[in-house]
């Protein structure tokens, strides 16, 4: 989309240039060009997002029995079990004849500061990541919990 929102506004610039008047109306120049500006807008709008979303998600994320660490390309951050509101862990699996053809997850932790990170399978290792994470959090929600209901 980029290329072809550069072809647009190119083609513009050639006929402002030319200032033939017989090869392009001034309709057609307008849809031409906002074409091209909404093609070369979209396309750098997702670069954008790309580049942003790169530098934020987790790179490295280690997991024992007090607490959770990781660090991006931009920061660090620690945090201890009883500092976690909730987790959410989600599975997708497509399956076709029998046979799993696609599968997606994602675990979001949500900390009583109302920040939150979320990790997807993208992440090596993020099988036996969610696992421990689900495995040290359990005790300490299901103590919060009982807490609350009393």
């Amino acid at each position: 989309m980029l290329f072809f929102g550069l072809l647009m506004v190119f083609v513009i610039i050639m006929d402002i240039r030319t200032k033939d008047a017989a090869s392009v109306t001034v309709a057609g120049l307008i849809g031409v060009g906002l074409l091209g500006f909404l093609s070369l807008g979209s396309s750098l709008s997702a670069l954008a997002y790309s580049a942003w979303r790169f530098c934020t998600v987790a790179r490295e994320v280690s997991v024992d029995k007090n607490g959770l660490r990781w660090k991006t390309l931009r920061n660090g951050r620690a945090i201890l079990w009883t500092d976690v509101e909730s987790v959410w862990r989600s599975e997708r699996i497509t399956l076709q004849e029998s046979q799993v053809a696609d599968w997606s997850s994602s675990l979001i932790i949500e900390f009583v500061d109302e920040t939150n990170i979320s990790f997807d399978h993208s992440l090596t290792g993020y099988k036996e990541l969610a696992a421990k994470v689900q495995y040290f959090t359990h005790s300490v929600l299901v103590g919060k919990k009982i807490l609350e209901w009393q």
